[in-house]
């Protein structure tokens, strides 16, 4: 990204985060565990980042990896989420329309940054 970003633009996306549905506190849970399980791998701790998988195993009930991401309701909301939090473009990050997981295909190409301006 590039400049920082203002409180208001930070609350409008999460703003539309909310209004899109993808912060249920089972959600925000879940983005927790996961961090932690990245964390805990990083840290060599592969004793619990075990624990996680399996406990992802167990969430996701038997559904293949060939399923697919976005067969992962909970999962892919939190894609979605850390997409519009992340967005370069702060037009499509707080448009509920927008295709926030794909940002190459963000038709403000030259707003680049959280605050909109264009690049130079």
């Amino acid at each position: 990204m590039g400049n920082a970003m203002t409180r208001e633009e930070f609350l409008a996306r999460c703003a539309n985060a909310w209004d899109s549905g993808l912060c249920t506190l089972d959600r925000i849970k879940l983005l927790e565990r996961w961090i932690d399980m990245v964390a805990r791998f990083e840290g060599g701790q592969v004793h619990i980042f075990a624990e996680h998988l399996e406990a992802e195993r167990t969430r996701l009930n038997g559904m293949y990896p060939s399923s697919g991401l976005a067969n992962d309701l909970d999962g892919y909301a939190l894609t979605q989420l850390a997409a519009i939090l992340s967005h370069p473009c702060q037009t499509c990050a707080a448009d509920p329309k927008a295709w926030w997981t794909r940002p190459g295909f963000c038709q403000h190409q030259k707003q680049r940054n959280c605050g909109g301006d264009e690049d130079e």
